[in-house]
């Protein structure tokens, strides 16, 4: 008999019960009803689009989230012949989303691309119905109500975060293991919630603890700080016995790694694939597939079948999903692999459920 699992309320209390972090976690704001999905007006093909994308301060090759969007731009160009621009976030500034949204208006773009979330979103929300010929897509994020010309989406990476936190604690020798997130934000706690919701369902008295970098040294920039998260980590290790980090942290992620790499420990990556990063010592990575999600969403534009409504990414339909581990499946228990198979099937299928923040 196959018994249903819920991953609910209950596990978020055992969550709280096991971690050790004194930071709080800040709770996502409510959601207001948003506005029943309705076709955008009709766009012409490819090659009279300029598809413009504005990224973070971190700019390219962060080894993940900018990298993985300018990525399937350059796709998208392939396909449709568009034009392309891209621009990047200026955190200095006192409203950073909107400049770089209205700089790539000023360049006449027809396509505006939000790659920065929820970050972005009022700006989007203020912008997109003063200029309704133009598409705005928010990745990683959903307006609450959808003007006729905007997209959001959203990435169920909890449910990958899930598989990678049963991993780590199945690998994990002190049971130790902690979350290094560059903010306490939605898109962020979702990995890290999925992350410990799978370490609690491989050995419910896994040490869980949790620390942001915007909180724990406000005046640098969290999503750039590779020192600091490095510091962080080590400072983990040595007073908690953590031997397996998990990395959310956009371009600090590699002092995280480094801070494994010295220490013997072992780390898990986000967003991209970062195996790579420090071979042997990153388990796996948890991908958010936003370059599927721009893929998706450019070919809907240029068909004529853009909507104006939140595109949904999972391990159904591989807009999330954990890296082939290509430098340590081999060195995993033999029942390890199939397991977490076993894990994404009945995830998929409804028999676990993995909460999340949104």
């Amino acid at each position: 008999m196959n018994i249903r699992l819920v991953v609910s309320v209950v596990l978020a209390g055992m969550l709280l019960m096991a971690s050790c972090s004194d930071t709080p976690e800040t709770p996502s704001p409510p959601k207001s009803p948003a506005a029943a999905p309705s076709a955008a007006p009709p766009a012409p093909g490819g090659a009279a689009h300029k598809v413009c994308l504005a990224i973070s301060s971190d700019g390219l090759g962060d080894s993940g989230y900018n990298d993985m969007q300018y990525a399937a731009l350059v796709a998208g160009r392939a396909r449709h012949e568009f034009v392309m621009d891209i621009t990047t976030l200026q955190d200095n500034q006192p409203d950073p989303a909107g400049l770089a949204l209205g700089q790539l208006l000023e360049r006449n773009c027809t396509v505006v691309i939000a790659g920065q979330g929820w970050s972005m979103l009022a700006a989007v929300e203020r912008l997109a119905p003063q200029h309704p010929q133009v598409r705005f897509f928010v990745v990683d994020a959903t307006p609450a109500v959808f003007a006729p010309n905007v997209a959001g989406s959203r990435f169920h990476v909890e449910e990958a975060a899930f598989q990678a936190g049963y991993l780590a604690a199945a690998v994990s020798t002190t049971k130790a293991l902690a979350s290094v997130g560059g903010a306490a934000a939605p898109a962020v706690l979702d990995f890290i919630q999925g992350f410990e919701a799978g370490a609690i369902y491989q050995n419910p008295r896994c040490a869980l603890h949790r620390i942001f970098l915007s909180e724990a040294n406000p005046e640098a920039n969290p999503w750039n700080s590779p020192a600091k998260a490095q510091a962080v980590a080590q400072a983990l290790a040595r007073e908690h016995k953590v031997d397996v980090l998990f990395a959310v942290a956009g371009g600090s992620n590699t002092g995280v790694f480094r801070a494994a790499t010295e220490g013997g420990l072992r780390a898990v990556g986000v967003d991209t694939d970062q195996d790579h990063l420090a071979k042997g010592v990153i388990l796996t990575s948890v991908m958010k597939r936003v370059d599927v999600a721009l893929e998706n969403v450019l070919d809907a534009i240029m068909s004529n079948t853009f909507e104006n409504k939140q595109y949904s990414f999972s391990l159904r339909n591989g807009g999330v999903g954990l890296s082939p581990m290509t430098y340590t499946r081999a060195a995993l228990p033999p029942k390890l692999p199939a397991e977490l198979d076993e894990i994404r099937r009945r995830i998929i299928a409804g028999d676990i459920l993995v909460p999340a923040s949104q």
